[in-house]
């Protein structure tokens, strides 16, 4: 294989990821809040609505939990995915 030409082809995506890791400690010392990964948002979501659902009286409470099962069935279907790929441990 013809290195110059893997070093050609390798350089933006190096340059790119340098780039990208100093604009994340950039953004780190400008502002230190941090959105967790992984879909805890969704999960944090979900909680929160079959929380609220409990305070809600009748049918309507039954809509808002099944919304808090898909909010936190979704993180559930990627992890599920990437288990599927090899790309996470189960």
């Amino acid at each position: 294989m013809n290195m110059s030409l893997f070093n050609c082809h390798l350089r933006p995506y190096a340059s790119r990821s340098l780039h990208d890791a100093i604009c994340v400690a950039r953004n780190l010392v400008r502002n230190n809040a941090i959105v967790y990964g992984g879909g805890s948002a969704e999960i944090a979501c979900g909680i929160a609505v079959e929380e609220a659902a409990d305070q809600i009286p009748g049918v309507e409470q039954y809509a808002m939990r099944a919304f808090a099962e898909a909010l936190e069935a979704r993180p559930r279907l990627h992890d599920r995915h990437l288990v599927q790929l090899n790309l996470l441990r189960p």
